[in-house]
Formats: C-alpha cells, sequence, structure tokens
C-alpha cells in the first residue's frame, strides 16, 4: 500500500514520500521497537481488532507503555 500511494496518490500527502526526514519501516512495529535503540518523535499505530489471531500483544499494558 506505501508503495501503490506513493506512485499515485502524492499529491493526496502532501508530497511527503519527498521528505528526506520521513522514513516508513513496514513491518510488525511491536517487534522492532523491542529490538531497536532508536529512538522516534512519532509512531502511528492502526492495529488490527483484538479478537484477530495473533494480534493480542498489541493490546498489553506494555505494549502502550
Amino acid at each position: 500500500m506505501i508503495e501503490f500511494a506513493r506512485i499515485h496518490f502524492p499529491e493526496n500527502s502532501f508530497y511527503v514520500w519527498n521528505d528526506p526526514r520521513i522514513s516508513v519501516v513496514n513491518r510488525d512495529g511491536r517487534e522492532y521497537l523491542l529490538h531497536t535503540k532508536e529512538k522516534f518523535d512519532l509512531i502511528m499505530s492502526e492495529p488490527s481488532n483484538p479478537w484477530v489471531n495473533g494480534v493480542g500483544s498489541l493490546f498489553t499494558v506494555e505494549f502502550f507503555r
């Protein structure tokens, strides 16, 4: 979806993909944060519904800390 949006809807995202300050990490966010020492200004998350198999770890107290 990221590449699709980059190619087909650049004006809708205000050309954010051309901004060198922006990077997108498209992988399991919780696992990534557990294994990196990198700090972030902003983290956006839109997890699946809690009843979907495999996403329960996104709805823990530890995750939201």
